[in-house]
């Protein structure tokens, strides 16, 4: 029979992560569902951790002979996955709530007109402890995927791992970009909103975990991050219908200009000050005006000087002093 959830958790020599996320998964409330864990050549102990699953028949492992890198793993997964919902979930992420997969499910089903649904993401460590939540919005929604995509083209506020794609509107779609391996989720939320409607669940359902070997801090410098950061905003306007595509005009060369600092911003957010500096010096070199133009380098500067903690209670002490608008 059909499950109604596809998860496809693609991993390599993520063993020490792997064990949690499955465990998150295969508990999970809703039961109707199947998990198609890639091996992608992993050397270290990802298949001693994928035989205590062995019994779960809603788990299937597939290994590959040699490494073929993530955007082939993710198709191959979507691929056999026979689920009307698809799910991908990094090795090393995991699911926050018990009913995450049941809840997103409700907002398809209720909602024939919602191509995806995402929630706020809890931010864990190497251990699993919560170090904070991103919660873009404070409540549930489901709202147009025009306004959905108006707020994407300046940050890619969605989670990967995760998110909830109806299996229809994937492939009608055609899947992940190829010629952004970096940046495939954000364009596709991008080409799934100028579609469909979109849903959103203001509680942290999965979790994004920082450690030390995340693929962004080692595959992707910070001058190519800026580079596909506005290839996606440029390729994104191409999806939108022509009514659309000259509605949001305007907001295409505010968000080139953000997208020069937005992966340091991201950077700086994680506390990982050294590759802000990084993007922010890329940033300057295709667009020197960006000095004078955005806010960024002196929240950068500040916050490496002050640090995390002191920043924050500078800030706050700022917006208390600012005069507030008179009641009308």
């Amino acid at each position: 029979m059909t499950p109604a959830v596809s998860v496809v958790v693609p991993s390599y020599n993520y063993a020490r992560y792997l064990g949690e996320c499955m465990e998150s998964i295969l508990c999970q409330s809703l039961r109707d569902l199947e998990v198609i864990v890639i091996d992608d050549a992993s050397t270290d102990d990802t298949a001693a951790v994928l035989s205590r699953f062995a019994g779960d028949r809603r788990a299937q492992v597939i290994r590959h002979q040699r490494n073929v890198g993530h955007l082939k793993t993710y198709a191959e997964g979507i691929g056999a996955a026979r689920g009307r919902y698809l799910v991908l979930m990094s090795a090393d992420d995991r699911c926050m709530d018990p009913n995450a997969f049941d809840r997103q499910v409700r907002v398809l089903e209720e909602h024939e007109t919602v191509g995806f649904v995402y929630s706020a993401t809890a931010i864990i460590d190497e251990w699993g402890n919560v170090m904070g939540i991103t919660r873009p919005w404070e409540r549930d929604f489901v709202r147009s995927g025009l306004d959905e995509f108006a707020a994407l083209l300046f940050a890619d506020h969605i989670n990967h791992s995760g998110t909830m794609v109806r299996r229809q509107c994937y492939f009608d779609q055609g899947g992940y970009d190829e010629a952004l391996p970096n940046s495939c989720d954000w364009e596709m939320w991008l080409r799934l909103s100028a579609h469909y409607d979109v849903g959103y669940i203001a509680d942290p359902l999965h979790g994004y975990r920082l450690h030390s070997q995340n693929m962004s801090l080692h595959q992707v410098s910070m001058g190519q991050a800026i580079d596909d950061a506005r290839s996606v905003i440029n390729k994104a306007f191409r999806y939108l219908p022509p009514e659309a595509a000259m509605s949001l005009r305007p907001l295409r060369s505010k968000a080139l200009s953000h997208g020069l600092v937005h992966q340091a911003e991201v950077e700086l957010g994680f506390d990982r000050k050294g590759r802000a500096w990084r993007g922010l010096l890329a940033a300057t070199r295709r667009d020197p005006t960006v000095l004078v133009r955005s806010k960024f380098p002196l929240v950068l500067l500040l916050r490496t000087l002050l640090g995390k903690k002191s920043f924050h209670q500078l800030h706050l002490a700022y917006r208390r002093r600012r005069p507030r608008p008179v009641p009308s």
